[in-house]
C-alpha cells in the first residue's frame, strides 16, 4: 500500500521589463506554490518607470512552469537606467536558463544584485546592469528498500528458517532533504507462520579421543531430529581435555557425532637442578656444585674460590631456572708465579668521574695484559670493551668510562 505523498509545488517567475527594449529593469522574483492553487501578484513601483498595464495579475499554478510579466515605460525625464539580470546556475557553475525545472532543481542560494556592466548610449542615457546569481542543486532521487520479517504476532524474526510465508506488503515513504534531494523508502513487511514439524529421533554419538586418534570413551544418546543438542565432555582419568568442555550440534536423522580430544596428562616438576661448574682455560673441570631450586625462579651463582687460579670474567651469573635444568660455567686461569710484580688496577668511572668499581691484582712486570671492561648495571660503556697495556711500571691503572643509562633512548 503506498502512503500519501506531499503535494507537488512549482516555481512562479515574476519579471519586470522595459516595454520598449524588453530588458529587465528589476531582478526577477521567484516564488513557489502548490500546483493548482490561484497565485496573485502585484506590480511594485519602480523609480524612473511607469507601469504599462494592470497592476495585478492572477494565474493558476501549473507543473510545467509559470511566468508573470509586468511591463513598464521609461519616464521621459529619466536618462539613467538600471538593468537587472538574473543568472541561474547549478553547483558546478553551469547555466540553467531562465526557468530551471522545479522538479529537477532546488534553489539553495542567491547572491546580488551586484553591478556587472555600465553603458553610455549615443543619446546620453546610461544603462547600469546589475547581476543576481541564483544557485540551484540538482535534485537526486534515490530509493532505499527495507525488508522486515515478522511472525503473526508482529514479533521480528532473526531467521525465517522453519517458517512459512503468509503475507507480504509494501509501504512507500518519501523524505525531502533541505537541498531538495528525495529519498523514497520502500518497506516490505513479510508475515510468517511457524512451520509445524513432527519430531523424529536421531542418534548422537559422543566420542573421546587422544591426540593420536585413539578412542578413550564412547557414549550414545537419542534426541529429536532438528533440535539442538549440547554435549558435555566426559572426565577421562589421566588425560586433560583440549578445547571447550561443551559442544552444540543440530541433530539430523542420519546420526550426529561429537568428538572431544584429550592429551595425556604430564606432571610438570616444580623444582630443577642448577649445575655450577668451574673450569680452567683448557676445559678441565676444577669443581662442580649442584643446587635444587624452583622452576621459573631467578637464580644467581657466585664464582667459587679455586686455589692457584684466577677467575676470568664476572664473579656472578644469573639464570631463570627451567624444567630441564641449567648449567652455569665459570672459567679460571692458572695463576702464574709473580717474581717481579706490577700491580694492575682496573677502574670503572662514570662521565662525572665517580668511581663505580675497582679491581686490583698483580702480574709479572714486562708482560702484556688485556683488560675487559666489566658490566655495570644501569650504565653504558663509552669506549672499546678491551684495552691492552705493557706492564713496565710497579703500578698501572686501566680506566673504563661509563654513562648513566637512559631507558628512553634506544641504542641502534
Amino acid at each position: 500500500m503506498k502512503s500519501p505523498t506531499t503535494p507537488k509545488t512549482a516555481a512562479i517567475t515574476i519579471k519586470y521589463v522595459d516595454a520598449d527594449t524588453g530588458d529587465s529593469i528589476k531582478p526577477n522574483q521567484i516564488s513557489t506554490d502548490t500546483v493548482g492553487n490561484v497565485f496573485k501578484a502585484s506590480a511594485p513601483v519602480i523609480q524612473g518607470y511607469t507601469l504599462n498595464g494592470d497592476g495585478f495579475q492572477t494565474i493558476t499554478v501549473s507543473a510545467e512552469g509559470n511566468t508573470i510579466l509586468f511591463s513598464y515605460k521609461k519616464s521621459a525625464d529619466i536618462h539613467d537606467t538600471s538593468k537587472y539580470v538574473t543568472k541561474n546556475i547549478d553547483e558546478n557553475g553551469n547555466i540553467l536558463g531562465d526557468r530551471p525545472d522545479p522538479t529537477k532543481y532546488h534553489k539553495i542560494s542567491e547572491s546580488g544584485p551586484v553591478k556587472s556592466d555600465f553603458q553610455k548610449l549615443p543619446n546620453g542615457d546610461t544603462v547600469t546592469t546589475y547581476l543576481t546569481t541564483v544557485t540551484y542543486h540538482e535534485i537526486s532521487h534515490t530509493t532505499k528498500r527495507i525488508t522486515v520479517n515478522v511472525d503473526e504476532n508482529n514479533v521480528a524474526l532473526q531467521t525465517t528458517e522453519g517458517y512459512d510465508l503468509v503475507k507480504s506488503s509494501d509501504v512507500s515513504n518519501d523524505i525531502t532533504a533541505a537541498n531538495g534531494d528525495v529519498v523514497t523508502t520502500i518497506t516490505t513487511t513479510n508475515i510468517y507462520r511457524k512451520h509445524e514439524v513432527v519430531p523424529t529421533s536421531g542418534k548422537v554419538t559422543i566420542v573421546a579421543k587422544d591426540l593420536a586418534g585413539k578412542v578413550l570413551n564412547t557414549n550414545t544418546v537419542n534426541a529429536n531430529t532438528g533440535s539442538e543438542y549440547t554435549a558435555v565432555a566426559p572426565s577421562i582419568a589421566g588425560y586433560d581435555l583440549q578445547g571447550t568442555n561443551t559442544q552444540t550440534i543440530k541433530v539430523n536423522a542420519s546420526g550426529s557425532t561429537i568428538i572431544f580430544v584429550y592429551k595425556k596428562h604430564v606432571v610438570v616438576p616444580t623444582s630443577a637442578k642448577v649445575t655450577v661448574v668451574a673450569k680452567d682455560t683448557e676445559g678441565n673441570v676444577l669443581k662442580t656444585d649442584f643446587v635444587d631450586t624452583k622452576v621459573g625462579s631467578s637464580y644467581t651463582a657466585t664464582a667459587p674460590s679455586i686455589d692457584g687460579y684466577d677467575l676470568q670474567g664476572e664473579n656472578s651469573q644469573h639464570v631463570t631456572v627451567s624444567v630441564e635444568g641449567n648449567t652455569i660455567t665459570f672459567t679460571y686461569k692458572k695463576r702464574t708465579q709473580i717474581t717481579d710484580p706490577t700491580t694492575i688496577a682496573i677502574v670503572a668511572k662514570d662521565t662525572e668521574g665517580k668511581i663505580l668499581r675497582v679491581k686490583t691484582f698483580d702480574i709479572n712486570r714486562n708482560t702484556g695484559y688485556t683488560a675487559t671492561a666489566p658490566e655495570i648495571e644501569g650504565y653504558d660503556l663509552q669506549e672499546n670493551k678491551t684495552k691492552t697495556i705493557q706492564a713496565i711500571q710497579r703500578s698501572q691503572t686501566i680506566t673504563f668510562v661509563y654513562k648513566k643509562h637512559n631507558p628512553d633512548v634506544v641504542v641502534p
